[in-house]
């Protein structure tokens, strides 16, 4: 047995334990009845107060000790109006909230894509042969700021790899030829500090991504195919 398995394989033993463990056990810890039973910390202390047991961790011994509690109790405390009425007013508070930051969310991306509805791309054009070029002189002059042309299979040429040489030259187009990074710049200043920003910016900036390729495929038609044949013609 390979020693990954067999980590595995004492992981497996000492969980089968815990459960078994728990299992058997007159309490619930305070852990069990959070995640388990759906308790929340507010409703313990209201409706079950102090421990039953206090013990040392039985499975982290420089933990804190664990606060036990009667299952017995617990599952009388359960049946309780007051308990019920107070679970489902949780229950309900949860939903509310969680209906408002969807809300919020929706309203959010909705004032994104109206922001960028707005934004007009323009794309500069240049011959090709000059995208090219800039663009691999672009590619190993921030190799070189950054201390990586020791490695002289990182220096770009006219006769690098096909695919790498539209990749970069697609690139120089985007952040050169365009005003890409004042649009991510916007988007940035506008889903700042507001619910649901990361998904925001996500979502906005996939839309910025497809409007600036769109209107870079408009200003440069078969762009892919132009700058393979001017490569080719460069290498002759």
């Amino acid at each position: 047995m390979n020693q990954k398995n067999y980590s595995k394989t004492i992981i497996d033993m000492l969980l089968a334990e815990k459960e078994e463990y728990k299992r058997k056990s007159d309490h619930y810890t305070q852990t069990d009845l959070i995640k388990e039973r759906g308790w929340t910390r507010t409703a313990i202390k209201r409706f079950l107060g102090e421990p039953d047991l206090i013990k040392p961790n039985t499975y982290y011994k420089s933990a804190a000790p664990m606060n036990l509690y009667l299952k017995e109790r617990v599952h009388k405390t359960e049946l309780t109006d007051e308990y019920r009425e107070y679970i489902a007013s949780v229950a309900k508070k949860r939903e509310a909230l969680k209906e408002s930051v969807e809300q919020r969310r929706n309203q959010l991306l909705e004032e994104i894509k109206k922001l960028i509805e707005k934004i007009k791309i323009n794309v500069k054009t240049i011959p090709y042969r000059d995208i090219i070029l800039k663009a691999i002189k672009g590619y190993n002059d921030h190799k070189q700021s950054t201390g990586e042309m020791w490695d002289l299979d990182r220096f770009a040429t006219i006769n690098s790899d096909m695919d790498f040489l539209i990749r970069i030259s697609k690139n120089y187009i985007r952040h050169n030829l365009t005003k890409y990074d004042e649009y991510l710049y916007e988007l940035a200043m506008n889903t700042s500090r507001r619910v649901g920003r990361g998904e925001a910016s996500e979502f906005g900036y996939q839309i910025i991504q497809d409007k600036i390729y769109d209107a870079i495929n408009r200003a440069y038609p078969n762009l892919e195919e132009n700058l393979e044949k001017t490569i080719l013609d460069l290498r002759i």
